[in-house]
């Protein structure tokens, strides 16, 4: 309840200047953070689809390029020399407008070592976005929508799908994923925009399973990178 009416407060007070300046010295300060939830943290499924549609618009465009560190940093891991499949997950994926970039710039690379994305998300609304976000490239990929994945269905997947690369998307529930899959499972583990949405505790087990199931982790928030 605190959350939802701190929102309130906040939109009531962006519709004009003086309000927003009379909300930012009168409230702002006195927010309590640790109680605060964003629209999409509420189950509001109308707003959590219009927040990602709006996301996935902002970080589409060439300028401000608000993806375009995070794009850049996984196309040079991935354009490293190696045999085997690239396999890199997204912890909290949204649209994956991240994964839709770098599939594009692979095709017209015509990369062909394989290179399997996996998106991990409890929302369905994140879910059906990032498939309609990948209408541009789904001709040339693989899109898998599974309910949880575990390493015995990802090697069949990737072994099934060989010669095509492959999105997969999943509803796990990130704190069970050590139990699913072995060290070093992965080449890459990264978010964007997510640890906000998990308490400290859950923060620093985020961190645990990132240094534990992945050769590399990357954390970016569109800020301090």
């Amino acid at each position: 309840q605190y959350a939802v009416e701190e929102n309130i407060a906040f939109f009531e007070a962006i519709k004009s200047v003086p309000r927003y300046l009379w909300w930012l010295i009168t409230r702002a300060t006195k927010l309590d953070r640790a109680r605060l939830l964003e629209l999409t943290d509420l189950p509001f499924p109308r707003w959590d689809r219009e927040m990602h549609l709006k996301l996935i618009e902002v970080e589409s465009r060439d300028f401000p390029g608000l993806v375009a560190p995070l794009v850049n940093r996984l196309s040079e891991l991935i354009f490293e020399k190696n045999a085997k499949p690239f396999v890199a997950m997204n912890l909290g994926c949204g649209g994956m407008e991240v994964e839709r970039q770098i599939i594009k710039k692979l095709l017209e690379k015509k990369f062909e070592r394989q290179v399997v994305f996996i998106g991990i998300d409890i929302s369905s609304v994140a879910h059906e976005i990032a498939i309609e976000n990948m209408r541009e490239v789904e001709p040339f990929i693989d899109i898998h929508h599974i309910e949880k994945l575990d390493k015995n269905l990802l090697d069949e997947l990737i072994k099934k799908e060989k010669n095509r690369h492959i999105v997969i998307l999943a509803k796990n529930n990130i704190f069970e994923l050590p139990q699913l899959f072995s060290q070093g499972s992965f080449d890459v583990i990264y978010h964007t925009l997510f640890k906000h949405h998990v308490n400290h505790g859950q923060k620093n087990k985020v961190d645990s399973i990132v240094t534990t199931l992945a050769r590399r982790g990357l954390e970016y928030d569109g800020y301090k990178s």
